[in-house]
């Protein structure tokens, strides 16, 4: 069986998707996250730091390249063709329903000549959201689409209270239930898969072109 990398983001899908493909048998080997030249994940402006923290928790490396928008199809494919020479042939992503992801990571790992793997996709989000809880992580909500979510919701769990309150505003709001289309992005900390948890002890609030971000500038590692 070959080993598969896992497009990281730190938040609650790639976790997820992650978990189902170690559920699957899956051989995952790295962890693959994408930063800008500020030293911020291109998906979710989380300090690498963090996601290095993560790696860590959970015992599976962290690669990383830093790329812009403009460069990151680019940055993807060169990541992973140094990957394929260490035994990677295949990918993990965390889609759940936007068809257009899911047909440029198909195609993209059809020209790396790898596979392609999204355990999530076509999951009903609610059910998905059901289950990421129901497993044991715990996740903290780092950014906000103000359009959508006011800026109360920042550093909320995600629990069955925060289950509730997003399906209240569901329809009023055109809100996805997991986010997916950019209302609201988490970190993990915690979960099943994770042999430390993360704590977090300081963090601040940056309101930044209609998004506010929960800048988390202090953490710790814990044994469990």
């Amino acid at each position: 069986m070959c080993e598969f990398v896992v497009s990281w983001s730190g938040g609650k899908e790639s976790a997820l998707s992650l978990y189902g493909a170690l559920r699957r048998g899956v051989r995952v080997s790295y962890l693959m996250s994408f930063v800008s030249s500020g030293g911020r994940s291109m998906s979710h402006a989380l300090n690498v730091e963090l996601l290095r923290a993560q790696s860590e928790a959970m015992g599976i490396p962290l690669v990383t390249r830093e790329v812009t928008w403009e460069t990151y199809e680019q940055g993807f494919k060169e990541l992973v063709s140094e990957l394929k020479l260490r035994g990677v042939g295949g990918c993990v992503f965390g889609d759940v329903w936007i068809a257009e992801h899911r047909e440029w990571t198909e195609r993209v790992c059809r020209e790396l000549g790898i596979k392609a793997l999204s355990p999530l996709f076509n999951n009903k989000p609610e059910n998905l959201f059901r289950e990421f809880i129901d497993l044991g992580f715990e996740a903290v909500v780092i950014m906000v689409k103000r359009e959508f979510l006011e800026d109360e919701w920042l550093g909320r769990k995600l629990d069955q209270e925060f289950l509730e309150d997003i399906l209240k505003i569901r329809n009023a709001k055109n809100v996805d239930i997991l986010g997916e289309l950019g209302e609201y992005h988490t970190f993990v900390c915690d979960g099943p898969i994770f042999k430390k948890r993360i704590k977090l002890l300081e963090h601040r609030k940056i309101p930044r072109n209609g998004y506010t971000y929960l800048d988390i500038t202090k953490f710790k590692l814990i044994e469990k």
